[in-house]
C-alpha cells in the first residue's frame, strides 16, 4: 500500500499544483476585482439610497425593482 501510495500522492498533487494555478489565475484575477468590487459597492449604497428619494416603492414595486437591477 505504501509504494501505491506515493505515486498516486505525487500524481494527485502534480494534478491539484496545475488545476490551482490554472484555475486561480483565470478565475480570481477576473472574477475577484468585479465581484468584490462590484457586487457590494452597489448593493450596500443602492439599497439604502433609493429608498428615501423613491417615495412611490409600494406603488410601483416592478419599477422600483427594475431600477435596482438596471443599476446593479
Amino acid at each position: 500500500l505504501q509504494p501505491q501510495l506515493q505515486p498516486a500522492s505525487t500524481r494527485s498533487s502534480k494534478t491539484s499544483s496545475a488545476t490551482a494555478l490554472a484555475h486561480p489565475r483565470k478565475k480570481p484575477q477576473p472574477n475577484s476585482p468585479p465581484e468584490s468590487s462590484g457586487t457590494r459597492p452597489p448593493s450596500s449604497p443602492s439599497a439604502p439610497v433609493p429608498r428615501p428619494p423613491f417615495p412611490d416603492p409600494s406603488q410601483h414595486p416592478s419599477r422600483h425593482q427594475q431600477a435596482l437591477s438596471s443599476l446593479r
